[in-house]
């Protein structure tokens, strides 16, 4: 399970990848490798569990390499989902009294509350261990769940 925790702002963001969305033979090629995650989300009193085919296989190869290449990114760099609803970009943890590194930014979409805005945004300062085990975690859901390729005759 990939975490993302703030006890300063009291906010937890969860990860886990359950499944493909459709485990069964497919003749699409982006159909067959959507992973289904389990996303939970809490910020103060609030808490929002949600499934959702966030991810495909190989772009949790590619968030890895992002989360292992981190300490070396450049302030500003960010990557995100095919479907542009799950952001993350590296931030200045020198300008901030709290020294946030990380921020999440949410499609309101993925989220069952209502808000004003078209994206939350979530900040939380990540460690040298924090990416490395975030790196790890996305890599291990595609050995969970392998690039599948369409075997068609």
């Amino acid at each position: 399970m990939i975490r993302f925790v703030s006890e300063q702002k009291d906010q937890i963001i969860r990860l886990k990848g359950i499944g493909y969305q459709f485990p069964g033979e497919n003749d699409a090629y982006y159909d067959y490798n959507w992973l289904l995650f389990e996303l939970e989300i809490q910020v103060g009193g609030m808490f929002c569990k949600k499934l959702d085919p966030l991810f495909l296989n190989f772009e949790c190869l590619e968030f890895s390499k992002w989360f292992l290449d981190f300490p070396t990114l450049p302030v500003g760099s960010k990557i995100f989902n095919l479907e542009n609803t799950f952001y993350i970009y590296k931030l200045d943890e020198h300008s901030n009294h709290s020294k946030e590194n990380l921020r999440i930014e949410l499609d309101k979409s993925i989220l069952s509350s209502q808000t004003d805005s078209d994206y939350l945004f979530f900040d939380f300062h990540i460690s040298n261990s924090d990416y490395l085990e975030i790196s790890h975690c996305f890599q291990e859901i595609v050995n969970q769940f392998p690039i599948r390729s369409i075997h068609k005759i």
